[in-house]
């Protein structure tokens, strides 16, 4: 288990984890498949001849960047069918794109920008009207050339046409750049919906960690899957004060409900994976309840239109995940949380000697934290601690606590229900 940057690299497919699929020969375009034959499923047999086809072919194409993905010797020499689909950082990046989505559309479609911002988010929109006919222009008058003959009037016409696609997508792709770093400017503007939904989720006890490249961990997307419906109530509602004219409250109201569903439908997806309320072994009712909620949540992330080339996407909804949870019988005790907490505890340490300007001396300091967290004697004088402070569990306020913390867990478990049946 581990990352995908890992798993990848440790299958020999070095970079290959943001456009490969680690367990079948599937790219990224190749994602939102209905089924995924035998034959297209990796082994350890076939990476071999792809490395000597990547080797080959780099001889004489040196852009070249792998082969099905392969492009270097695998660190272990383990099946690529023995790999676990990474259940915390999946969840993470899906979250992390669905945020981003949402974010997205609201300063497309929705906010009420400045002038300035204005102006240059209705030249995009143009742009991309202006390439949009280009290519149904350039499509229809090849189709001509093709049915009415090659004559030099239609051939001339789907030349022009063609160029003209080509000057319309290069200039879409400039007004796009401009788009985009005046999107980002406009982020970090206080008075922007983007540092008010910041604040809405602060409130809702979840932030961003600096750690983690300044995006949530896994603790707190499981919040935000958690508490989808008041978030993104909360989001409508600021949304709706500083809207354009033309967005109606119901077209708002609308996005946010998808979006809302769209995380709830993660979390029923995960919490069958990782949870272990009935036992290490799923029961073929929390299978059928994992079917459910994959088909139910890859239409609703397909009917609003997210992007699909995202591996951790075709993990998730093209039945990878599913496969592994009934061969494998659950993958509940095979999650990857200790593997990023060790990232957070690294991190943190990183942080706390960041003022020594010495690199040896600042990576010594690290070390000697972490050998020191590891000592016998430490971890003994830790255990005598926890022991003399544990609390008795038959107390009056272990049972209140014990009681409240499985009324929360049905409580969740009928609001998953309450999802997929919505």
């Amino acid at each position: 288990m581990g990352d995908l940057a890992f798993l990848c690299m440790a299958l020999s497919m070095n970079n290959s984890d943001g456009a490969h699929c680690m367990h079948c020969k599937k790219k990224a375009r190749q994602f939102n498949c209905e089924h995924i034959s035998p034959d297209d499923m990796r082994s350890k047999a076939p990476l071999t001849p792809s490395l000597n086809q990547f080797n080959l072919r780099q001889l004489t194409i040196k852009s070249i960047r792998n082969w099905e993905g392969v492009n270097s010797v695998g660190l272990l020499d383990i099946d690529p069918q023995r790999v676990i689909v990474p259940i915390l950082h999946c969840p993470m990046g899906l979250v992390d794109k669905v945020l981003e989505s949402f974010k997205n559309w609201t300063v497309y479609e929705a906010e009420r920008l400045p002038p300035p911002a204005a102006d240059i988010r209705e030249a995009y929109k143009q742009a991309i009207t202006v390439h949009t006919a280009a290519v149904l222009a350039e499509a229809q008058a090849k189709v001509a050339a093709e049915q009415l003959g090659a004559t030099p009037a239609l051939l001339a016409s789907y030349k022009e046409a063609k160029q003209a696609n080509k000057d319309a997508a290069r200039e879409e792709k400039k007004v796009k750049d401009n788009y985009d770093e005046m999107a980002k400017r406009h982020r970090a503007r206080l008075f922007s919906l983007s540092q008010v939904f910041d604040n809405i989720f602060h409130e809702n006890g979840i932030k961003k960690e600096h750690y983690h490249g300044g995006k949530y961990n896994g603790v707190n997307c499981i919040r935000i899957m958690d508490k989808a419906e008041t978030l993104f109530n909360d989001f409508a509602g600021a949304i709706k004060a500083k809207k354009q004219p033309n967005i109606t409250d119901a077209a708002i109201d609308l996005k946010c409900t998808q979006f809302a569903r769209m995380m709830g439908l993660l979390d029923a997806i995960w919490s069958s994976v990782r949870g272990i309320g009935a036992g290490l072994l799923p029961t073929d009712i929390q299978v059928q309840h994992l079917r459910r909620a994959i088909s139910e949540g890859k239409a609703l992330w397909l009917r609003m239109n997210l992007t699909t080339l995202q591996p951790k996407w075709h993990l998730t909804f093209d039945g990878h995940i599913l496969h592994q949870v009934i061969t494998y019988g659950g993958l509940a005790d095979k999650a990857d949380d200790t593997i990023q907490f060790q990232h957070q505890m690294l991190m943190k340490l990183q942080d706390r000697y960041r003022s020594i300007t010495s690199y040896q001396r600042r990576e010594g300091c690290i070390r000697r934290e972490l050998r020191r967290r590891k000592s016998p004697e430490i971890q003994s004088h830790i255990d005598t601690y926890e022991t003399a402070v544990k609390l008795k569990t038959e107390t009056k306020r272990q049972t209140e606590a014990s009681a409240r913390h499985t009324e929360e867990r049905e409580a969740k478990r009928v609001k998953r229900e309450a999802v997929l049946d919505g």
